[in-house]
């Protein structure tokens, strides 16, 4: 972790044994057959905002506000109900795991990853026999993945409006280049993956469409041969630990307060392979309760025995996204 000076976030340091090594690589089990051996289901979830969350949609849209006419960001036009699209969680979830996995960097973004050695800057490559932990997950070029994450719709009474204070692109004007506090100390290769703490959000003049805090939606994630491990690193993704879960970041203004969620998962069911073979019809086996919180721990734990979960990277993320933060106020000004 490094000095935030004040700043709403911090970085997740690149392991120094990815800058040596590069990213751990095996092969995928492909979508072809149910392997016996692997894991095969669905993850039913509930998502909840607890703080107010904006998708945004790059939509523009005019209304009358306190007695005048406002153009405010939206994420969904006003008449329709609100949704989090699929690919918004997925990346919550995969920057997350990049992080805490012997990953390559493919979410840290272009300008990040030209301050990245030679043999990790471009991700993984169309070969399915090496792929990373988060690419054989989410998919890479030539790869579909094998997580697959829904839209999650909210109730239409869920959609507000919220101010919050400008936000500006970080080292707006610096062209191509890397602003230095995205780049280690010797100025040669960046920290790793920026990370906002949970806060209060802060208020300003900017207009936007947002789901309120508190507003609760069901979602639900299926996965495909998965071993034990990649199962416990896609739940501890999801904000989940042996012992406890912590919310995640999800859409825009993070750096005011916006998109702190909290996923609770409610059910996973497990698809028999051998039964599907010699019957024809799926069978299913649903894990709730205690059984499912017994499981789940073992997955995780799993996770790291494979090792799929990297100490260190996993200690800056837990502090960064501890629910402690909640007791800061996100700041109103430049930062």
């Amino acid at each position: 972790m490094g000095d935030i000076s004040g700043k709403p976030y911090d970085f997740v340091f690149i392991d120094p044994s990815l800058l040596r090594e590069g990213p751990s690589l095996r092969g995928v089990a492909g979508h072809h057959l149910f392997s016996a051996d692997r894991l095969s289901g669905e993850i039913r979830f509930k998502l909840k905002a607890l703080t107010p969350l904006h998708i945004g949609g790059g939509m523009i849209e005019v209304r009358e506000v306190g007695g005048r006419e406002r153009a405010i960001s939206t994420h969904a036009s006003f008449k329709s109900i609100p949704v989090i699209p699929g690919s918004s969680i997925k990346g919550a979830v995969r920057v997350i795991v990049e992080a805490v996995s012997p990953s390559c960097m493919r979410a840290l973004g272009s300008k990040s990853r030209r301050h990245l050695p030679k043999a990790i800057k471009g991700g993984c490559s169309m070969d399915k026999g090496r792929l990373c932990p988060a690419c054989r997950l989410f998919g890479a070029p030539g790869w579909l993945g094998a997580a697959w994450f829904e839209d999650i719709p909210f109730p239409r009474e869920s959609l507000t409006t919220v101010k919050t204070p400008p936000l500006w692109t970080p080292g707006r004007g610096g062209g191509k280049q890397l602003p230095a506090v995205y780049l280690s100390e010797d100025d040669r290769c960046a920290k790793g993956w920026k990370m906002y703490f949970h806060m209060r959000p802060a208020e300003g003049e900017e207009l936007r469409a947002a789901i309120k805090a508190g507003a609760e939606a069901a979602g639900r994630v299926a996965f495909e041969n998965l071993s034990e491990g990649e199962l416990g690193l896609l739940i501890m993704g999801m904000g989940y630990r042996r012992e406890r879960s912590f919310p995640i970041k999800i859409g825009g203004a993070k750096p005011a307060g916006l998109g702190s969620v909290r996923i609770s998962i409610e059910r996973i069911r497990l698809l028999d392979p051998e039964g599907l073979r010699k019957t024809g019809r799926a069978g299913w086996r649903e894990l709730s309760g205690e059984e499912l919180a017994g499981r789940i721990a073992g997955w995780i734990d799993a996770a790291f025995k494979e090792g799929l979960i990297l100490e260190e990277q996993l200690k800056d993320l837990d502090w960064m996204l501890d629910d402690r933060g909640f007791q800061l106020q996100a700041p109103s000004g430049t930062y």
